[in-house]
């Protein structure tokens, strides 16, 4: 989530024509996941409609999958999701499959264990499969091939965290330890759309488990100046405002924590410092925000036997040249 805002037209979706054949051509995970709509191309330039048109990161494979230069321009989220159903002939969320994968037999109970939470608060069964019964390639390729949106694993000795995200085609949650309540959850909020997707999977855990959610927004910010994060009504506040309603309106206990300084020591501190159950967190673009926050833990040997769930985009293009996030 971050302070400073580039100014970026605002356009309401009512006065437009979107072009069908062009939206299309952006899968409808990856669109929805990002609350992107392409509207128009003229020569090699595509105007499209982003609820977070300063999540640059949502470019590289914006850009790869239309094969244009990308005009971003802001609209309102809930017109751009509602473009997408009626444009996809969809409505409503998405029907959620869950997979799971243990690496080793004592691992198996907890991997069971938490997915089998998932599939019953979204009513999907969740296929078995270990180690014993294939490798982690056909489990990862079975899961892309059926559509798997969540996988839960336990990553093999000889595997790190990284290598499942950046292998595994859909979100993710990596069991680490024995299984355990999940009484305490922090969601690390990036300030995009991904983050209502967070809540979208959270919500009937939290019920469930009657947890206690802690909304950790990464600003970024160099000192922490509270009138800065709270006042005024740019797009971050307001974004910030929902979210918060959001948990509130589920009546879900939550509170909200911030933190100055680089975003990845910042969840590292917050995980150090408090007793957190569960890691939630979005890996935007091809993830490399995820690998430091993942690469840091593993250093310092923090949050090393709890899970972790890392919501991805579907559909993502073939990278072809690595971006910076």
């Amino acid at each position: 989530m971050h302070r400073l805002m580039s100014h970026y037209l605002e356009l309401n979706l009512d006065e437009v024509t979107v072009d069908p054949e062009l939206a299309k051509r952006v899968p409808y995970g990856l669109a929805m996941y990002y609350l992107a709509l392409p509207l128009a191309q003229e020569n090699n330039h595509i105007s499209v409609a982003l609820a977070h048109p300063e999540n640059t990161t949502a470019l590289t494979p914006l850009r790869s999958l239309l094969q244009a230069e990308i005009v971003p321009v802001r609209s309102q989220s809930d017109k751009i999701r509602t473009a997408l159903q009626r444009l996809h002939g969809l409505n409503g969320k998405q029907a959620q499959r869950v997979m799971m994968w243990s690496a080793t037999p004592e691992h198996g109970p907890a991997v069971r264990q938490m997915a089998a939470t998932f599939a019953k608060m979204h009513d999907t069964p969740a296929p078995v499969l270990d180690a014993g019964q294939v490798e982690i390639d056909v489990a990862l390729a079975v899961a892309q091939e059926s559509h798997a949106t969540l996988v839960v694993l336990s990553p093999p000795p000889d595997q790190t965290l990284n290598d499942m995200v950046s292998r595994c085609s859909g979100s993710l949650v990596v069991v680490q330890g024995e299984s355990q309540p999940i009484k305490s959850i922090l969601v690390a909020a990036r300030g995009y759309a991904s983050d209502d997707q967070m809540l979208d999977w959270l919500e009937p855990l939290v019920q469930q488990q009657r947890a206690q959610v802690t909304l950790f927004p990464l600003l970024g910010l160099p000192t922490l100046d509270l009138d800065d994060i709270f006042c005024g009504d740019g797009p971050a506040k307001r974004h910030l405002d929902h979210l918060l309603q959001r948990l509130t309106g589920e009546h879900m206990a939550a509170s909200l924590r911030v933190r100055a300084g680089d975003p990845v020591a910042q969840v590292v501190a917050e995980l150090r410092e408090g007793a957190y159950d569960l890691l939630v967190i979005a890996a935007e673009g091809y993830g490399q925000f995820v690998a430091r926050v993942l690469a840091a833990l593993q250093q310092q040997d923090v949050h090393q036997d709890r899970p972790i769930f890392i919501l991805k985009p579907t559909d993502m293009p073939v990278r072809a040249v690595k971006p910076q996030e």
